[in-house]
């Protein structure tokens, strides 16, 4: 009898065991999902764990102004353009003409003039150097020294028709910018990179606006800025803007 109470007492303190680790098991369990059924943490938190594609990316750091395309870490936003010297005369002119807009449009002047001779491209790192010397190379070689005109004003909008752009437009130099745009284009091409527009008009900013001008301003609007200029004293005044050896690309780091 003493070997089968033995059996029994084992038995039992098996049970007792076995009871105790189903308590434990269930025990577990509950604490796992009441882990799991967490609150969602409050905005303010999750906005101090945004990466850094998320910052770029935010047009309100950059005044409602949206990407043409998205940061890509690694990759340098890149555009070939000519930097164009800013007169006096110039200055006058575009005081002017901003002066023509609705004062309730939010309206940024150009901190600095140029004429674009390609879209803006992405260009890994390593690619910089060669595309700059091969361009360097190519101008250096086939285009001389020139002189350009401005000749009018006109409204843009970019091709997401997020913001436009009041610009002063070039009369005689443009077949010579063409000339610029093919050596361009073909340096592009070499590193399969898309070219320039087929019917690019030359031009240089002179402001820029949210939204689409053509919703944006009235065709009055519009033709006071046609009057305004072609009463301007000074409209056909000659600007001396492009030498080769002032043709400058413009490398911007994506990972700023």
């Amino acid at each position: 009898m003493d070997a089968l109470d033995s059996l029994k007492d084992y038995g039992s303190d098996s049970s007792e065991s076995s009871d105790e680790n189903t308590e434990d098991i269930q025990e577990s369990s509950e604490k796992k999902e009441t882990c799991i059924k967490v609150p969602a943490l409050p905005s303010a938190i999750l906005s101090m764990f945004e990466t850094k594609e998320d910052i770029h990316n935010d047009a309100q750091l950059h005044q409602g102004r949206q990407r043409s395309f998205p940061h890509v870490p690694g990759n340098w936003a890149t555009y070939v353009f000519v930097e164009v010297s800013i007169f006096e005369e110039v200055a006058s002119l575009i005081s002017d003409l901003l002066d023509c807009l609705p004062k309730e449009i939010m309206v940024e002047p150009s901190q600095s003039l140029h004429i674009s001779l390609s879209k803006t491209v992405t260009l890994q790192y390593h690619w910089i150097e060669p595309f700059t010397s091969d361009l360097k190379e190519q101008l250096l070689a086939t285009v001389p020294k020139f002189t350009c005109f401005l000749e009018g004003v006109k409204f843009y909008s970019n091709d997401e028709k997020t913001r436009s752009f009041m610009a002063l437009t070039i009369g005689k130099g443009r077949s010579q910018l063409q000339s610029v745009v093919s050596v361009v284009d073909k340096c592009l091409q070499e590193f399969s990179l898309p070219t320039f527009y087929e019917e690019g008009c030359f031009h240089t900013s002179i402001a820029w606006f949210l939204g689409d001008f053509r919703d944006v301003l009235p065709q009055s609007v519009q033709d006071k800025v046609q009057v305004g200029y072609g009463h301007w004293p000074l409209a056909s005044f000659m600007t001396q803007m492009l030498h080769t050896t002032q043709v400058h690309l413009c490398c911007e780091s994506g990972s700023d």
